[in-house]
Parts: structure tokens; sequence; C-alpha cells
């Protein structure tokens, strides 16, 4: 694959408020690292052989797209694209698609701005949920749907987890892991059936947000382009929309 490092040095910086700098450093990591393939005023295909996934499409309220491909799919694509130059997102949607792989489906990807950040605190409701809570935490679960379990994708042993406590009872669960081997964390709620509508769930969000904030990470929240309660939760809970990321799948494996 070409180096493409005076390409690179071209593109255009991650801008608007609403993506943290702590973000923006994440992405231009990526792209320090990286081998450009392909750059446009629109979309930007770098190739990391680093990368964990097949590939990612984020698509920015405020900056050109970026596609970071793996090692097994950006040979295939560069070839593809020295036979049709892509200038934009659909361009590089329908070359994936002809290549044999395909979309997982978008999420919105939200965040929260560098001032919004500055005022998140811990919450007294609020404590980390460990092994010894087991019980407890199966309990929680087993009053929630399998499409609860499955959109808020909490798990006890992840890198953290948080319940909330609202007179002694569980009535919504948090957990974080980093995003890749960057500093980025990717938050999932659960919020029990019974104690919805009541700013618990945004309450939990905040909190687990100061804790990563405080190990040096950077807080995200993903959730499907359709889900309007979780989409009302990262209003309530303050975050800012920065924009969405797809993951592409190998149709061939």
């Amino acid at each position: 694959m070409t180096d493409s490092s005076t390409q690179r040095s071209s593109l255009p910086r991650l801008t608007g408020s609403a993506i943290p700098e702590a973000m923006q450093a994440q992405w231009m990591a990526i792209k320090s690292r990286a081998q450009g393939l392909m750059a446009s005023q629109a979309l930007e295909v770098v190739y990391d052989q680093h990368a964990q996934d097949m590939g990612v499409l984020y698509c920015f309220e405020h900056a050109p797209a970026l596609a970071v491909l793996g090692p097994d799919l950006a040979p295939a694509f560069q070839s593809r694209e020295l036979c049709k130059p892509i200038q934009d997102v659909a361009g590089f949607r329908a070359a994936v698609i002809e290549l044999g792989y395909a979309f997982h489906g978008e999420d919105y990807l939200f965040g929260y701005d560098d001032e919004d950040a500055k005022r998140l605190c811990e919450d007294g409701d609020v404590r980390t949920l460990n092994a010894t809570d087991q019980g407890v935490f199966e309990a929680f679960e087993a009053q929630c749907s399998e499409d609860d379990l499955d959109q808020g994708f909490v798990v006890l042993d992840h890198w953290m987890v948080r319940g909330l406590f609202i007179q002694g009872q569980l009535v919504s669960i948090a957990s974080a892991y980093p995003d890749g081997d960057g500093k980025i964390a990717d938050i999932g709620v659960i919020t029990h059936p019974d104690a919805r509508g009541k700013g618990y769930g945004a309450r939990l969000v905040r909190a687990i947000a100061q804790a990563i904030t405080a190990k040096g990470y950077v807080p995200q929240y993903r959730c499907q382009l359709d889900h309007i309660a979780s989409i009302g939760l990262a209003r309530a809970a303050g975050l800012s929309r920065i924009g969405t990321l797809d993951f592409i799948l190998d149709l061939k494996g």
C-alpha cells in the first residue's frame, strides 16, 4: 500500500464545538499513524494496520466523513479506488458493497463538549458494581426485556460498571469499556422498566461519564437512529450529537 503522508498533512482537521478536543485527538492520532488512501472535501479514507474492525465509517456533523479500514479490507479498497475514484460517502458505501462487504447500520454518536465535560460531577446515589453484586445485577436484568438488554449492552465485568440506587433499590445500571486501543470509553445504560421517565438514566450517564473522565478517558454514547428513548436520554444527560458511525461487515466470512 502506498504511503500518503503528504496527502495526510493536507487533510482538514475536525472542527465544531460538539466534538470534544480529546475525541479530535483520538481521530487525529489514528490518521497520523495510518496510510491515507483517498481524501476529498467530503470524505477521508485511511488504512490503519492496528484496526481491530474490518472498517468503521464516521460521519461528523461539522467535518468531512472519516473511514478507517483494517488490513483485510484496505488492499481491496485501494485496488478498486485506483480504477474508480470516490468523492463522497455515498460512493464509498457503494464501493464497499461492490467489494462484497456490508454495513451494520448507523448509530448516532454522542459526546460531551469540553464545557459540559467540566460540569460533570459525582452522584451520591451511584456506586460501583462488581462481582459481589452478581445477584442484584441478575435480578435487575430479569425484569428487563431482551431488547432492553441488547440495546443497553451493560455487562458486569466491563471495564467500569455503576448502579443508581434510590431508597436502596437498584433502578438503573450502566457500564463502559474502552473503544479500540484509544482513550474513548463507550457507555451502555439500562433503566428498570418501573423506574423510567424519572431522569434516572440521565443521572447515571452523567455520573459514569464523570468517572470515565476522571480516569483520563473520554465518554462516548451510541444509539440506533430510530431509538427515540435513547436519543431522549442522551439529550437529558446533556450529551451533544457528534454524528454517526457504522461498522463494515465481511459477508464472505
